[in-house]
């Protein structure tokens, strides 16, 4: 319709407007504000444009426009062009042979019983249903159960045909939409619920333990209603390290309109910033999914690093003979230990026999053990535990001591000091040597490990006391005493070019985080 020299043309203001135009051929335009506008007779061309206008053409071959926003735009008598436009709009051909074009947004196609036709050539043509977002509502006469949902044959061999079994009427065909892709979730009535997550956002701290995620309904429902849900992928967070995935169903009982479900939080102690987990809805039976079909989890993390790391270094004690479920107890030993917030963990060594000792790790919150480890160094070696630092976060060293191996690598620190700077004790044996290992303040589990040692003019290893530990950066930086050569960062002996020739020598050693690398190694009187 683009010649409209023979219409009676109307251009409204910016306010909502009701306005109807004469029996004659009509060209009414909204522009601003929510309208209702009718054509009444002949075949006029109405526009809504701005706002949630309503549109009618009422008698004629009609062309309609909801326009941008939220409309509802009626054919009426006649074979009618109707287009929704922009935004989420109910479109009706009503009586006629009429063509749908619901346009961008989640629309709502219209069937009435009465108003198809006695084939799929003579009954409403749907040109861009789109299946997962647009629905077909059906009048408070139909039910899903009457309808036949079959694929079209001959010019419609492309097209979905939908007819009432009960009364042999056509009601609509969608233009290139496979039947099989067609099902209840399609549909919905006047009374049918939509279902949606209660909010866009629901937000939880990290040591909740559980978020509690509600769903409802847009109203009661006479009859059963189930939707799933589940975790899915597209949040920041990490399943089963962040959260436990989870799904299930929930079932509305007729009448009810809300329920939750619970998603498991898992309180680590990674300094990692909020993080978000997204949860969706699906497989609607009994009601329809609505916009709020899927929603995120804010999940706000509650660890941080302190400026200033937690260090404690000092004299092994010995946990023997001590409850080391009783933190008072514990720290009654007097030993290194760290704490931060609640949480304070404890190092020393147990004597295990006359001429044998392995090194111990407690972690209390709140005065409740977390966990206790024995399983760092299990052979006739003597280990002990002298130091730790604690970032607050995840950056949790521990510096124990070793005086040999006597068992095999799966029963000593060698087991972590694979990829390390010194991944073992090395020649010889009996002096008392460190090691370094990084820790999961969660678990006590360690995940790297270096030995830190002196070297002897033979090669053999000699002993190292670590007696402080910093951060520098993300690296971490030991301060030791050297009994005789300190080592390069190449792990060789550095050259004594200084007067003073009798250990202790003092040392310094820097590390990257996991202990694999030293970059640097100084130690006063001591040249490359």
């Amino acid at each position: 319709m683009n010649d409209f020299s023979d219409f009676q043309l109307n251009f409204l203001d910016n306010e909502p407007n009701v306005f109807g135009g004469s029996d004659n051929k009509d060209v009414i335009v909204g522009f601003g504000g929510a309208d209702v506008l009718i054509g009444f007779g002949a075949s006029d061309y109405v526009h809504g444009n701005q706002g949630d206008d309503g549109v009618f053409g009422n008698g004629g071959d009609d062309t309609l426009r909801g326009g941008i926003d939220n409309d509802t735009v009626r054919g009426g008598a006649g074979n009618d062009e109707v287009f929704g436009d922009r935004g989420d709009d109910f479109i009706s051909g009503d009586r006629g042979v009429d063509t749908l074009t619901g346009g961008s947004g989640t629309d709502r196609f219209f069937l009435v019983s009465g108003h198809g036709g006695s084939s799929a050539d003579t009954t409403d043509l749907v040109l861009d249903f789109t299946d997962g977002e647009d629905r077909l509502e059906l009048d408070a006469s139909l039910t899903l159960s009457e309808l036949d949902i079959a694929q079209g044959t001959g010019s419609n061999s492309n097209d979905t045909v939908i007819r009432n079994t009960t009364t042999g009427e056509f009601l609509a065909v969608l233009q290139n939409v496979a039947s099989s892709s067609i099902d209840a979730n399609d549909f919905s009535s006047p009374n049918t619920p939509e279902i949606n997550f209660s909010v866009a956002n629901f937000n939880v701290a990290e040591d909740d333990g559980t978020a509690t995620i509600t769903v409802q309904l847009s109203g009661s429902s006479t009859a059963e209603v189930r939707v799933d849900y589940a975790t899915s992928t597209g949040g920041s967070a990490t399943a089963n390290v962040d959260y436990t995935e989870v799904s299930g169903t929930l079932t509305f009982a007729p009448g009810e309109t809300r329920q939750t479900f619970e998603l498991p939080l898992i309180d680590d102690m990674e300094v990692e910033g909020d993080e978000t987990v997204r949860l969706v809805i699906a497989n609607a039976v009994g009601g329809t999914l609505g916009n709020q079909d899927e929603t995120i989890v804010i999940v706000a993390d509650n660890d941080s690093t302190l400026a200033n790391p937690v260090v404690s270094v000092g004299s092994s004690v010995n946990f023997s003979g001590v409850d080391v479920t009783d933190e008072a107890a514990v720290r009654a030993l007097g030993g290194p230990s760290v704490t931060v917030g609640d949480t304070t963990i404890y190092i020393g060594y147990q004597q295990v026999s006359s001429n044998n000792q392995d090194p111990r790790l407690v972690s209390f919150t709140n005065g409740v053990q977390d966990w206790y480890r024995t399983d760092y160094e299990v052979t006739g070696d003597d280990s002990t535990g002298v130091g730790l630092l604690w970032d607050g976060g995840s950056n949790l060293y521990g510096v124990f001591t070793s005086t040999g191996t006597q068992g095999s690598p799966s029963q000593d620190f060698r087991e972590f000091a694979t990829n390390g700077w010194l991944s073992s004790y090395g020649q010889g044996g009996g002096a008392k040597v460190s090691i370094v290992a990084k820790i999961n303040p969660a678990t006590g589990d360690v995940s790297n490990a270096t030995f830190v040692s002196a070297i002897l003019s033979s090669g053999n290893s000699n002993t190292l006391n670590v007696t402080d530990l910093s951060l520098n950066g993300s690296n971490l930086v030991v301060q030791a005493e050297s009994f005789f050569a300190p080592r390069r960062t190449d792990t060789t002996a550095m050259n004594n070019t200084g007067p003073d020739t009798s250990s202790p020598f003092d040392y310094e050693i820097e590390f990257t985080p996991d202990l694999s690398t030293a970059v640097r190694a100084v130690a006063p009187g001591f040249g490359s």
